[in-house]
């Protein structure tokens, strides 16, 4: 279920799963992370649980999982950007964790974490 509340999210939690640690989705050449264009919204699914080692059981967690833009999420991180415009899409995620991730998206939207 896509949730249209949530636009923005910050890149700290955003989480690539642990396969997405390869060379090709992690890094892009300096030229690339310079130029690179962030007006479509990368790709995260929330699920219940977190994908954060050790918090796996934290249904609470507001963190959702990388799933496409991989290299718009590497130059951000590389040229300092502090969010990513995102499209959510919920796996039984409920509540609080979804609650939390508005929240946090509209602070951005609002200016307070720009």
């Amino acid at each position: 279920c896509h949730v249209p509340e949530i636009k923005f999210l910050p890149l700290s939690n955003i989480i690539r799963r642990e396969y997405d640690h390869l060379p090709e989705v992690t890094v892009v050449s300096d030229t690339v992370a310079k130029n690179m264009k962030y007006d479509k919204p990368v790709d995260v699914t929330a699920f219940k649980g977190s994908t954060v080692r050790g918090h796996e059981d934290n249904w609470e967690s507001p963190y959702v999982t990388l799933d496409d833009g991989h290299h718009r999420y590497a130059a951000a991180l590389q040229t300092g950007r502090k969010y990513l415009p995102v499209k959510v899409v919920a796996r039984n995620a409920m509540g609080k964790k979804l609650n939390a991730l508005i929240a946090l998206s509209q602070a951005i939207e609002h200016g307070d974490m720009r």
